[in-house]
């Protein structure tokens, strides 16, 4: 399987993510603990980032990797009861 789907569908949920949890790409990039380039990076799909910064990020979401990386309705229907996260 090519890698771009899941690189568009990443990007795709973090930037949705994000906007739902009504942040900046600074703020998130300072939740992740990561500098404002490489979140900017991560969320217009130009760098990956590493298997920590997934897991960091996920964690600020308060979903699964897999759900950050699942296509994007999948990922709105799982983050649509606020304080639940399937796992």
């Amino acid at each position: 399987m090519p890698r771009w789907p899941i690189v568009m569908n990443f990007k795709t949920n973090l930037k949705a993510m994000r906007v739902r949890a009504g942040l900046t790409q600074l703020e998130m990039a300072q939740k992740a603990g990561v500098s404002f380039r490489t979140y900017q990076n991560w969320e217009t799909g130009a760098r990956e980032p590493r298997l920590q910064a997934l897991i960091a990020l996920a964690s600020a979401f308060d979903v699964t990797v897999d759900q950050l990386l699942q296509s994007s309705g999948l990922v709105t229907a799982a983050r649509s009861a606020p304080g639940t996260s399937p796992r």
